[in-house]
């Protein structure tokens, strides 16, 4: 809730979602707020100012969790993501459930602690020293993108 959104001057999931809202482009992923343009800013500012939506907690809920319904006349969406930030687990439209897989994640969800991943530091070193370079090379990636968001955000 208090994250500063890059570019912005804003903090927060109400300009976040509305931002996301405007640009409508989910094949960018978490990338979605490269196309921020001043006239996009604009408009989910105006969105947040209006309180055309509202972000709030659900309860009992330990892991990521994203539920959003939409609302356009007569019309309404719903779709959950779960454990990522990509993964939907949940499409719904006028009613009608276009992906359910919810059961499978409650499923995966309760499984035996004791089957947890315990990291050690023998795990982690073993791990960084035998995992191929082209497995793990995303993480170079991750670090430049949060590098040019802090840079952006100063």
């Amino acid at each position: 809730m208090g994250v500063g959104i890059p570019g912005t001057g804003m903090v927060g999931l109400p300009i976040a979602v509305a931002l996301g809202t405007v640009i409508a482009d989910s094949s960018a992923g978490l990338e979605v707020l490269k196309k921020l343009t001043p006239g996009i800013l604009q408009k989910g500012k105006e969105m947040v100012a209006e309180n055309i939506l509202s972000v709030s907690l659900k309860e009992q809920v330990d892991k990521l969790y994203i539920e959003v319904t939409c609302y356009a006349g007569t019309d309404s969406a719903t779709a959950i993501i779960a454990r990522d930030h990509t993964r939907f687990i949940y499409i719904e439209k006028n009613g009608v459930a276009e992906l359910d897989i919810r059961s499978s994640c409650v499923e995966a969800d309760s499984a035996d602690p004791e089957d947890e991943l315990l990291l050690s530091y023998d795990l982690v070193y073993r791990f960084a020293m035998e995992t191929p370079l082209e497995e793990i090379r995303f993480i170079r990636q991750t670090a430049g993108l949060n590098r040019e968001a802090a840079q952006t955000s100063l």
